[in-house]
This record gives C-alpha cells, sequence and structure tokens, in this order.
C-alpha cells in the first residue's frame, strides 16, 4: 500500500503534466497574470532552454528542482497559448471598418433555419480592394431570400454588409454570448437582406470537409425519405448524426429534465458503439500478419471520419482522441492507462485550441469519464450480485451514479437543475440508445438495398418512438426535476475537493483524506448558510433591458414580483435569456408576475404600484407611456416608455432629477433627452445600453 501511494504520480505522468499546462490556460483566461502574450513566450523559451541545458538537474536529488521547472514551463506555455488567442481576437481587421462593404466570404457551414433567418458561418476574405486573413463570422440571411436554396457548403457570396460584434451582456447575470462566440472562434456577425447577396457561380470548394458535410445532409434526406419525422426525426439526427438544432424545445425540456440530455450529444458512448461495431466487422484481419496493423488504421481512420461527420464536437473530438490511443496500444500490445490517454487526448485538444476548456461539453465529458474510471469500480465492489441481469443492471447503475457525481456539481452550475431520477432514466435510455446506435448504423449502410432499408429503419423508428414515450414518462413523474439550483465557483471547486479526498480513502484507505474531506464538507455548509443568510437581508429593484418592451424586478429577501408589458408577455423566451440567471444568483425561485398594461393596483410590504405610479423603498418611480402626461406629484424617477415623448412636454414641479429611457425612445428622441439632461443636471440613463439596478446601499451598481 506504501509503495502504492509513493508510486501513484508516477504512474500516470501525463495526468500529473496536464495540470500546471490547464492551470496556465486558466490563468490565461482569467487574466491572473499581468503580462502579455510576448513575455511569457519568453519566459517559456528560457526555461525550456534551461531544462535542456542544465544536465546537473537529472541527479536524484535535485529531480524536484527539474519538476518545478517544467511545471513552470507548461504553465506558461497554456498561458501563452490563450494570450495568442485573445491578441487574434483583439487584432481583427474587421474591426477596423464601421460601414457596408461588399465582403467577400465563403461559407462554411450549411444554412441553418432559424426563427426570423437562415444563419450560415462564413469565412471574410476581403473586399474587391483588398483581401485579409480568413475569419470565421456568423452571416444572417433574411428569411424569405429565395437564393438560401442555392447556397451550400463552400460557396463563395458577395455580400453587401456591416460586420459587428455581438453585444456584451446588459443585464445582470445575463449569459455572455459574445464571450461564448470569441471562444468558439467566431469574431462577429452581420445580417443581410436577398437584393444585397449574391452567389459566385462555378466555384465551390470542394474540401473533405465540405464532403462530410454533403454526406451527413444526404444521410438525414435519406431518414426523411423513409418516413421520419417530427421528434422521430430530430432524435435520430442528434443520436446517429449529432445535429440537434431541429429539436423542439419541449422535447429538449423533456430530456433535460429526466437526467437523458447526454444522451443527444454524440459522446464517448456512441463513439464506443461504433468502435466495437467495426471492431468486429474487421476481427478477420487478426489472423494476417500485419493484420493488427491494417486494422487499427482502418478503425482510426473510421472513428474520426465518423467524429467527423458528426460535426467534431469537444465530447466526440475526446471520446475519438482517447479510443485512438486504446487502439494503438493494442496494436504495439503495450496496455494503456485510462487516465493517461484521457490526458493525451485533453493535451492534444488543448494545444489546438486552448479555449475549448470553456466550453460546457468539453468539461461534462472529462468529468464524466474520470468519475466513471475512478469510481465505479469502487461502487460496483459493494455488491456482486450472481444473477447475470442483476449484474447488468446493478453495472449500470453505478456507472450512472459515478458519472452523475463527476458531473452534477458543474450542471447546477451551468443549468441550475437536478434530475432526481437519473437512475430510471439511464437503466432504460442506455441500453435503449446502444440499440439505437446499432440500428441507425445497418440502415445506414443498408439504404442501397431498400427491403432491408425499410426494415431496418421500422425497428429505429420504432426504438427513437419508445426513447421518447419512456423520456416523457419519467418527466411526468412527482418532482422529477430539481430547478433554480445554484452553486458559485467556490462551491464548485470545494465539492470536487471533497470528492477527490474521499476517491484517495476508498482506494488507500488514507484516513487523513477522509479528515479533511469532513473539514471541506464543513467549510461548504459554512458557504451556504452565508449564501442563505446574504439572501434573507438582500432588497434590490431591476429594470431590465428589455429591447422595446418593460421589465421590472422587485427583490426582498426570498420574495420577488415582476412587472412587465404586453410587449415581454409576447416574449416567451425573454426570462429564461434575461432574467434567470440573476433569480438563481440571488436564491430566488419563481416570482409572481403581472402585465402592467392590465393591473391598476399590486401592493406587497415591499413594493406599490397604482397606475403607473411605483414606490419602492420610498423611492417613487413613474412611467410614462402618453407623449404629454402630466406629472400630479413630484417623483423621485421618471421611467419615460414612449416613442414621441419629450422633456418639453413633461409638465412636473420639481422636474425629476433621474431619467430612465427604455428602448422604446428612439435614437434622436434619446439625443433630446441626454442634451436636456446634461443642461439641467438631470441624470440620463439608456436601459438599452445597460440595465439599471438598485438596493438598499447603492443605486445603479
Amino acid at each position: 500500500m506504501v509503495a502504492y501511494k509513493r508510486n501513484i504520480w508516477n504512474r500516470f505522468p501525463l495526468f500529473k503534466l496536464l495540470i500546471p499546462f490547464i492551470a496556465g490556460i486558466i490563468a490565461g483566461i482569467h487574466e491572473l497574470i499581468p503580462i502579455d502574450a510576448h513575455v511569457s513566450a519568453i519566459i517559456s523559451l528560457i526555461l525550456l532552454f534551461f531544462l535542456l541545458g542544465s544536465t546537473s538537474l537529472n541527479q536524484y536529488s535535485l529531480r524536484w528542482v527539474f519538476g518545478t521547472f517544467a511545471m513552470s514551463l507548461l504553465f506558461f506555455v497554456g498561458y501563452t497559448l490563450v494570450n495568442i488567442q485573445d491578441k487574434a481576437i483583439s487584432d481583427s481587421p474587421l474591426l477596423q471598418y464601421d460601414q457596408k462593404h461588399n465582403w467577400l466570404v465563403e461559407t462554411r457551414s450549411i444554412p441553418e433555419e432559424k426563427e426570423n433567418s437562415y444563419m450560415v458561418v462564413v469565412e471574410v476574405l476581403g473586399t474587391d480592394s483588398f483581401t485579409i486573413d480568413p475569419e470565421k463570422t456568423n452571416l444572417y440571411i433574411e428569411k424569405d431570400s429565395s437564393l438560401i436554396k442555392k447556397i451550400d457548403y463552400g460557396n463563395r457570396l458577395i455580400v453587401h454588409a456591416h460586420w459587428q460584434r455581438p453585444s456584451l451582456p446588459t443585464n445582470p447575470e445575463q449569459f455572455n454570448y459574445r464571450q461564448y462566440l470569441e471562444r468558439n472562434g467566431i469574431t462577429h456577425h452581420a445580417y443581410v437582406q436577398a437584393d444585397y447577396l449574391e452567389v459566385i457561380h462555378g466555384y465551390e470548394n470542394a474540401d473533405l470537409r465540405g464532403f462530410i458535410f454533403r454526406l451527413r445532409e444526404n444521410l438525414l434526406q435519406n431518414l426523411k425519405a423513409h418516413g421520419f419525422s417530427g421528434d422521430e426525426f430530430s432524435l435520430a439526427s442528434a443520436i446517429l448524426l449529432g445535429k440537434d438544432n431541429t429539436m423542439d424545445p419541449r422535447l429538449r425540456s423533456g430530456f433535460s429534465t429526466a437526467g437523458a440530455m447526454h444522451i443527444l450529444c454524440v459522446s464517448g458512448l456512441h463513439v464506443g458503439v461504433i468502435f466495437l461495431i467495426l471492431d468486429q466487422l474487421l476481427r478477420f484481419l487478426n489472423k494476417r500478419k500485419k493484420g493488427p496493423w491494417i486494422k487499427a488504421v482502418v478503425l482510426i481512420l473510421m472513428i474520426w471520419f465518423y467524429a467527423a461527420l458528426t460535426g467534431l464536437e469537444p465530447s466526440v473530438l475526446r471520446a475519438s482522441t482517447m479510443v485512438s490511443f486504446v487502439i494503438i496500444g493494442r496494436a504495439i500490445k503495450r496496455p494503456t492507462s485510462v487516465y493517461n490517454s484521457l490526458s493525451a487526448s485533453a493535451f492534444l485538444l488543448l494545444i489546438i485550441n486552448p479555449l475549448i476548456i470553456t466550453q460546457i461539453g468539453f468539461q461534462l465529458s472529462y468529468l464524466a469519464v474520470l468519475a466513471i474510471v475512478s469510481f465505479q469500480p469502487l461502487l460496483y465492489k459493494l455488491w456482486f450480485p450472481r444473477n447475470k441481469i442483476l449484474d447488468n443492471i446493478w453495472g449500470i447503475t453505478t456507472v450512472s451514479i459515478a458519472a452523475q457525481m463527476g458531473t452534477f456539481p458543474l450542471a447546477i452550475y451551468y443549468f441550475h437543475i437536478f434530475p432526481v431520477y437519473f437512475l430510471i432514466t439511464n437503466l432504460i435510455v442506455i441500453p435503449l440508445s446502444s440499440f439505437i446506435i446499432y440500428t441507425g448504423f445497418l440502415f445506414f449502410i443498408t439504404v442501397p438495398v431498400q427491403p432491408l432499408a425499410f426494415v431496418f429503419g421500422k425497428v429505429l423508428y420504432g426504438l427513437l418512438w419508445f426513447l421518447k414515450k419512456s423520456v416523457f414518462v419519467i418527466e411526468a413523474l412527482p418532482s422529477a426535476s430539481l430547478n433554480f439550483l445554484g452553486l458559485n465557483p467556490e462551491q464548485v471547486i470545494v465539492i470536487y475537493l471533497i470528492f477527490i479526498l474521499l476517491f484517495v480513502w476508498f482506494s488507500m484507505a488514507n484516513r487523513r483524506a477522509l479528515i479533511t474531506a469532513f473539514g471541506f464538507a464543513f467549510i461548504l455548509s459554512l458557504m451556504a448558510f452565508d449564501k442563505s443568510t446574504q439572501n434573507i437581508i438582500q432588497q434590490e429593484l431591476v429594470f431590465y433591458d428589455a429591447g422595446r418592451g418593460l421589465a421590472i424586478e422587485a427583490v426582498n429577501s426570498n420574495e420577488h414580483v415582476v412587472l412587465i408589458d404586453t410587449t415581454i408577455k409576447k416574449d416567451k423566451q425573454f426570462a429564461a435569456y434575461n432574467m434567470q440567471e440573476y433569480w438563481v444568483s440571488k436564491g430566488l425561485k419563481k416570482p409572481e408576475i403581472f402585465v402592467i398594461n392590465e393591473i391598476s393596483h399590486l401592493k406587497r410590504d415591499y413594493l406599490r404600484f397604482d397606475k403607473g405610479a411605483l414606490v419602492w423603498n420610498d423611492k417613487l418611480f413613474y412611467i410614462l407611456d402618453k407623449a404629454d402626461k402630466a406629472l400630479e406629484y413630484p417623483v423621485n424617477y421618471l421611467v419615460v416608455h414612449h416613442h414621441k415623448a419629450l422633456p418639453k412636454q413633461v409638465h412636473s414641479d420639481p422636474f425629476p432629477q433621474n431619467i430612465l429611457l427604455t428602448g422604446k425612445v428612439p435614437p434622436w428622441n434619446i439625443q433630446k433627452w441626454k442634451t436636456f439632461g446634461k443642461e439641467q443636471n438631470i441624470s440620463v440613463h439608456e436601459l438599452n445600453q445597460n440595465a439599471f439596478v438598485m438596493n438598499t446601499n447603492q443605486e445603479n451598481r
């Protein structure tokens, strides 16, 4: 046991080296060190030359010095890679052009239908007078455009457009969509009407990626040709080909509530099943002299072809890389540690794109696999069923528990939901999804033989229908999910530290690890207590950036009221995109929602509303929703919510000293209000630039 403890790091060298590399990437993302890419690159080179040229560090007594310098080198390499990515974004040539131009672009995806437009990823190549280094952007095309049928992957287009960076979040705790796109390599977007777009005929970039895109579209058309439609088509597209943009929100919500979202993302399960199928089909090569090597090459090529076919998502990249290492290890008859395989795949992906670590799928997939390989064997040893069926059920159960342990802290942090019946769900969907992948594979390869394709198509459709119904049954169970859960980053880190210590205790019988785990559990409880205490005393009022609408929220302890107008009432997604993250951060559940246009009076201990006048914390707000409405009494804040209302039309003495302008006020009118505010020394706040937040201690924080 002692020798095991002493040499555990030496058994997983890549895992040990991965830690400082990831630490450097995280430090670069959060700018924890005030140095730029040039300085960090110079430091990395100095450390590298020192390690290569210092032979004295090879002595056993100085191995810790060598290790320290090696770890430092990996840290600064990770930091440098992130800085290089950030510099590429900040030096984007598109930032120099704030007017419309005729741009030459090349499509890098197949157009996807959105609610009000079509979206296609393009690379901007330049204009008719100059070229730039290709830069990936999103292009939104007019929904009624007849040109959309002519646009395919690899087309070159002329678009008269103005490239803009996505907006920064304007509401409290709102999702940072600009940051999300930049970390996925997309810096700008633009909208173009049909009359300002031209397809350059006779040009098509016929590269491998384009071939794969068209093959996937062809496979999707085969599904439609064999009667797949609606939910069954969406499920087949997502599970088999990694294309989930056609999925109905109701279906996606059902899978999320039941704890089956991982089935809809092509991941290790899918790659593993494909590997097993191909491994069996190619087993005849095992008897040939060089058969194992030929088989290894074919398997790796086919696995990566499938990864490309499903969109090269982070989860499938990780799984394909890890399986590739396993295949190579088997070909050279050397078993590979799962930890080293995972670490090698992570190294490779992070070197190519260090910002991939910020993607939720990347984080969850690695944590799930780490938890499974670490905890599942320990959990499985707790019981040894003699019955084979019970043994299989127990095996799936322990895998589900281990995966949930690895992912639930991050899942709660990102999605604020915990599926209560995840064990029941996985007992059904894991075997079922395996059958779906097997049947889908057989369907696609037998498409040329119509009778066989018909049979496999019907079986596949039935399996997908049963999967959907099973998920909906579980979703309908009482308290199927716990919603509006919240964890902050510090709590997430502490929970994972507890799991690591429990693993050390289970696997090494280390009592100190168990005692330390209890210590961290106590710290976690103190953090939860502190958060609940802060929630009890909180009082805030928020005027949201609601576009042309109006949305107001008053928070008092664990209660909150939301006032909206009819514009926001019609927008079913407004709360999900603009409010829910704020609710979770404040420990709030669903609010009371009232439509301003439909009520005349509202009274709570912390809020009063009466015909456009709102009183909160002894502050009086008045909503001006008519151009020439007179104020009958002095107010502290005037909320202008009419497109024609001007300062001279407001009859009030004294004049309000604080003005809030909603998105309904047009730019020309906003300028008049700002000029008036400057002349009269009055504060003017534009809600379409930033939400207005007040609490008992400060205003507009």
